[in-house]
């Protein structure tokens, strides 16, 4: 994920383009990693899962110091 840090700042602090950036750089990786690990899954499904892992990203945001936490928060929430 390529997010500068000022623009994880922001977004963390709710700016709202700021939150669309970071948003944009997680989803190809999340859908990398759930097609990657769901390949039984049809892709409305992966597609599901990827919108359920954004939301919960989106929901944590305010709580994330780098742009590691984003990777890893993501990666947990697509596990549960």
């Amino acid at each position: 994920m390529d997010v500068q840090e000022h623009v994880l700042s922001r977004a963390v602090e709710g700016d709202r383009r700021a939150v669309e950036q970071v948003l944009a750089a997680v989803r190809p990786l999340v859908s990398r990693y759930c097609s990657g690990r769901l390949p039984r899954w049809d892709a409305a499904e992966v597609v599901d899962v990827v919108e359920e892992t954004l939301i919960g990203v989106l929901t944590a945001l305010p709580s994330v110091r780098a742009q590691d936490q984003v990777v890893n928060l993501s990666k947990s929430i697509t596990h549960d």
